[in-house]
C-alpha cells in the first residue's frame, strides 16, 4: 500500500483550471519533495526572492498558464504550512487559474515544473501567515 492519498476537491479544480492532469506515484512524490527542497528550502532560509500574499499570488497568476507540480504533506512550519490532508502530489499542463482559497485550505505548494518558482499556501493566510512565493534565482 501507497504513501499517497487522493484529493477529490483538487482534482475537481484541476478538471475545470487544466488542460490535462494526472496523479504521480509513491516514488516520484519522493523525488518531486527531493529535488523542491533541495532547490526551495534554501532560499526559503537565506529569505531571499521571496513575495508574500497578494503580491505572491499576483506574480504567479502572472505565470499562467504553466506546467506545474502541485504536492500536499510537505510541512514547512515556517510558512504555517503543516502538509493539509496528506501526502498527495498531482502534474498539470496548462494551468489556467489558482484556487487560492483551496489551496490554502489544503496547505498546497505549487512549484511550476522546471522549478524556477513555487508558491506555498497556508491554512493561515489572512490571519497569521501569507502565501509566499519563492523563486529560483539560478534560472529566473
Amino acid at each position: 500500500m501507497g504513501i499517497l492519498r487522493s484529493i477529490p476537491d483538487v482534482e475537481a479544480w484541476l478538471d475545470a483550471d487544466a488542460n490535462e492532469w494526472t496523479s504521480l506515484d509513491d516514488r516520484e512524490y519522493k523525488a518531486v519533495v527531493r529535488r523542491w527542497s533541495d532547490v526551495f528550502l534554501p532560499r526559503l532560509e537565506a529569505g531571499s526572492q521571496l513575495l508574500w500574499g497578494e503580491k505572491a499570488i499576483l506574480d504567479v497568476e502572472s505565470r499562467l498558464p504553466a506546467a506545474v507540480v502541485i504536492l500536499s504533506g510537505t510541512r514547512i512550519r515556517s510558512l504555517a504550512n503543516l502538509g493539509g490532508c496528506g501526502a498527495a502530489v498531482y502534474r498539470a499542463a496548462g494551468l489556467r487559474q489558482i484556487d487560492r482559497d483551496l489551496a490554502n485550505a489544503r496547505e498546497l505548494i505549487l512549484t511550476s515544473e522546471d522549478l524556477t518558482w513555487c508558491c506555498v499556501f497556508t491554512h493561515e493566510a489572512g490571519a497569521f501567515s501569507s502565501e509566499c512565493l519563492i523563486k529560483n534565482v539560478n534560472l529566473n
